[in-house]
């Protein structure tokens, strides 16, 4: 199993610096940022927050990026407009976060 990971790096930074550190065709960027502000019933969360304007950086970002990218949040009207072009993929899941569905966006 260990050879699966031989390419994997996994990083816990801003996610500006990543995505410009590893901005090359080929590199795959995931992205799990803190649930969008509307689409949660408490917004203490997490210890490091995001608001709408850092999600919105993040979108404007990997717009621009050469690679793939993958990021994971509930549905809003801020993503659909922020990722409509990409490829999106929803799902149903039970979230006692959130009072919306979930929603993996993926672009490639």
């Amino acid at each position: 199993m260990g050879s699966c990971f031989e390419k994997i790096q996994l990083e816990n930074l801003d996610f500006s610096d990543i995505i410009k550190r590893y901005a090359a065709p080929g590199v795959l960027v995931y992205c799990d940022p803190p649930y969008f502000p509307t689409t949660r019933r408490e917004l203490d969360q997490y210890l490091h927050e995001m608001d709408a304007s850092q999600h919105e950086e993040l979108a404007r970002l990997l717009a621009g990026f050469p690679g793939f990218a993958a990021v994971s949040g509930y549905r809003c009207k801020e993503y659909d407009i922020w990722y409509s072009g990409w490829e999106r993929y929803d799902r149903e899941v039970v979230c006692s976060m959130s009072p919306v569905g979930g929603t993996l966006s993926t672009k490639g």
